[in-house]
């Protein structure tokens, strides 16, 4: 929506991607143009081709420019992700979303059986017989009264 550039978050979200793309820029030591083809690519995927949603005009050359260029800068940023043994591989957050899912479904299980069960004492018993009373003397086996005897038609 256009009110979603008014949230801190958006602001915060793309300044991060903004500080990303900057190192990586500055990782290629922004030699990545040079392997940008100028022609014979697909569609929109030349070095001066547009891209289409926006305007004014913007070529994907116009995009590969550092911030410094442009007018800011972002803090040190490091020069590379650290190699850290402490990560968890693909399997292990697998098994670690797989077991939240089941613990989540457990317990909505949990509290729906302990719901159900108060619920039941609550009405006087687990079917719920004894619950409603009727409003006369006679009644049928599901403690309604019958609309026969109701009339008194003879």
């Amino acid at each position: 929506t256009h009110a979603s550039a008014n949230d801190p978050i958006f602001v915060l979200l793309h300044s991060y991607s903004d500080a990303i793309f900057d190192a990586w820029l500055a990782l290629q030591n922004a030699s990545s143009l040079v392997s940008y083809p100028e022609e014979g690519a697909p569609i929109g995927h030349n070095l001066n081709s547009t891209m289409v949603p926006f305007f004014p005009v913007v070529r994907n050359s116009d995009v590969f420019q550092f911030s410094q260029d442009i007018g800011y800068a972002f803090d040190a940023l490091p020069e590379r992700v650290p190699e850290d043994s402490s990560q968890f591989t693909s399997l292990e957050i697998f098994g670690m979303g797989a077991g939240a899912f089941i613990c989540c479904v457990v317990t909505f299980l949990v509290a729906f059986g302990i719901a159900r069960r108060l619920s039941g004492k609550r009405r006087g018993g687990p079917d719920g017989k004894g619950v409603y009373q009727p409003l006369l003397k006679e009644e049928d086996g599901k403690g309604r009264s019958s609309r026969r005897k109701l009339c008194n038609i003879h």
